[in-house]
């Protein structure tokens, strides 16, 4: 069964939808093995990056997510 584990408290500016997405997501997962985890700080020698949301599952390995609330015709592009 998955598991998944808020590393931060939800209520800042823009997490609305953040929130929104998790939820969506961690019932998606709810029959899988996976471990999922909000706002979990990934650092190498070079960065330290937050993604919004990180999956880890047995099959896709690990899975980042990165939430942006705004309505679908607004978004031009995309640039990873």
């Amino acid at each position: 069964m998955a598991e998944f584990i808020v590393t931060e408290a939800f209520g800042g500016s823009g997490e609305e939808g953040e929130a929104r997405v998790f939820d969506a997501v961690k019932a998606a997962y709810a029959g899988d093995e996976a471990l999922g985890f909000w706002k979990y700080t990934l650092v190498t020698a070079e960065t330290v990056r937050e993604p919004d949301i990180l999956i880890a599952d047995p099959e896709f390995g690990l899975v980042v997510i990165e939430v942006k609330s705004l309505p679908l015709d607004m978004i031009a592009g995309v640039s990873g």
